[in-house]
């Protein structure tokens, strides 16, 4: 019973989160002001940090959210990391040694995105209360040399992992954050998800 719980365990690990889909330029261009809106924020090496929608100097920085009954405000839910599942099957597959047949029904999550991490901020850029959410599967994934040799404790160990990420978040994010001008190493991907949060 051990072994089938184990094994129950390591398949949800390895199950990424979705996240929502970029709005199309078409989308973009229909958008009514304060509704809904997907975008992609590429932090690019050597190049200048791109404004953030609750930063004066973004498309978006004073347009007001959709009204509601009591007022509502900007919530923005920001996916660092940006990766698709295909990605995850080709190392699952170079790692463990094997070969899937071909996907003739196309009901494979090849194309499926998620994350590294996310977590909400409100209408300053300030992390909200509750914790973030950090990935299980880029977590595992990092650990398939152990996974493959048999070692039974390969998987264990997230939850400390996911909870010193936590911590050092809420550390960073509970002031204003002071971006440099712009990043001097590797490219980042950012997607951010903002939305209106009506308040009842």
């Amino acid at each position: 019973m051990a072994n089938v719980l184990r094994y129950w365990h390591a398949i949800e690990m390895f199950d990424p989160q979705g996240i929502p889909a970029l709005l199309s330029r078409r989308e973009l261009a229909e958008r009514e002001p304060g509704s809904w809106c997907v975008e992609a924020v590429p932090f690019l090496a050597g190049e200048p940090v791109p404004k953030l929608p609750w930063q004066a100097g973004h498309l978006r920085y004073a347009e007001p959210p959709k009204d509601a009954t009591y007022g509502s405000e900007w919530r923005h839910t920001v996916y660092g990391g940006v990766f698709s599942f295909g990605a995850v099957r080709k190392v699952l597959a170079e790692r463990l040694g094997f070969t899937e047949p071909e996907d003739f029904a196309g009901t494979r999550k090849e194309d499926t995105e998620s994350a590294l991490f996310a977590f909400t901020v409100d209408q300053r850029g300030l992390l909200l209360d509750g914790p973030g959410a950090f990935s299980s599967c880029a977590w595992a994934s990092g650990r398939l040399d152990g996974v493959r040799r048999g070692q039974r404790t390969a998987l264990e160990g997230f939850e400390k992992v996911s909870g010193e990420c936590q911590a050092a978040m809420e550390r960073l994010l509970a002031k204003p954050v002071q971006y440099p001008r712009s990043l001097p190493a590797r490219v980042a991907d950012v997607r951010q998800e903002g939305r209106e949060a009506k308040l009842r």
